[in-house]
């Protein structure tokens, strides 16, 4: 049995170089992006905050139209695809694994506070779960006439 354990522990010793060889790459060919620093100051009750990256903070938000932002988010993205294009195999296949394992199309259970009832329910295929609240009386009129309610987003 030791024998066998050292056996392995040996392959897996020797292994683990050549993988590493075959699947990274230089650090210092993959070079990140740098934002570049642009003086800004603003002062709020006597006290004076700098920073040098408001810039990146679009005014627009969500909506981002400003194209040197734009600019600075693709070449982060470009940099972050490039690191890890070695991995895509691996981040995939943990992906669908964890996929298998969630269902899809949950809700929480009905939950009462003050004359309303909260739920919130993921949709099949949704990135992010939905809120839903009704009063407590339609809530109770329903529940008594056909089943569950039909959910009004909040």
């Amino acid at each position: 049995m030791k024998a066998l354990l050292s056996i392995s522990l040996m392959l897996g010793v020797f292994a683990i170089p050549a993988h590493a060889q075959t699947t990274t790459k230089d650090p210092m060919t993959i070079k990140p992006p740098i934002a570049p620093k642009r003086p800004h100051s603003e002062a709020h009750h006597g006290i004076t905050i700098t920073d040098d990256y408001h810039w990146l903070r679009d005014a627009g938000y969500p909506v981002v139209d400003d194209k040197d932002v734009l600019d600075y988010l693709k070449a982060e993205n470009a940099y972050f695809e490039k690191q890890m294009a070695p991995h895509k195999a691996l981040t995939e296949s943990i992906f669908q694994e964890m996929k298998g394992r969630i269902k899809e199309d949950d809700s929480s259970v009905p939950q009462k506070d003050g004359d309303w009832i909260y739920w919130a329910k993921f949709d099949e295929g949704a990135q992010y779960k939905k809120h839903y609240r009704k009063s407590v009386e339609i809530y109770r009129d329903i529940r008594t006439s056909h089943g569950r309610p039909e959910p009004d987003e909040v």
